[in-house]
């Protein structure tokens, strides 16, 4: 099964919006390695370890930046002061869509880039 084309940025949500199938949920989960799909498949999530509570809280503020301008929001949930876990779903649609993936996308952009 080939990997999806993902759209650039985060789509806004209808009020007949669908969740992924499970063939496409299957098939989108590679493009985000790192995620871990949920095992009732409605939602991925990652974790991450940063060094001190300061830097847990300065990245959930950097992502709710992007999150605020694609118009998707993740949970997050921060623990043992420097962990962050952030989980991806799209209520609307009652599970997963594109807009997880893209969002998770550019949540990894952001660890990627981050200083």
């Amino acid at each position: 099964m080939s990997k999806p084309e993902l759209p650039a940025a985060c789509i806004p949500c209808r009020s007949n919006t669908q969740p992924l199938t499970e063939d496409e949920v299957s098939a989108s989960a590679p493009t985000v390695p790192d995620w871990r799909l949920a095992d009732d498949r409605k939602s991925i999530s990652r974790t991450f370890a940063f060094m001190n509570y300061q830097a847990a809280v300065d990245f959930i503020v950097a992502t709710a930046a992007i999150a605020e301008a694609q118009g998707h929001h993740p949970e997050h949930r921060l623990f043992q002061y420097k962990r962050l876990t952030f989980t991806l779903t799209t209520y609307a649609a009652g599970g997963l869509t594109a807009n997880d993936f893209v969002m998770a996308r550019f949540i990894d952009q952001a660890w990627e880039a981050r200083a």
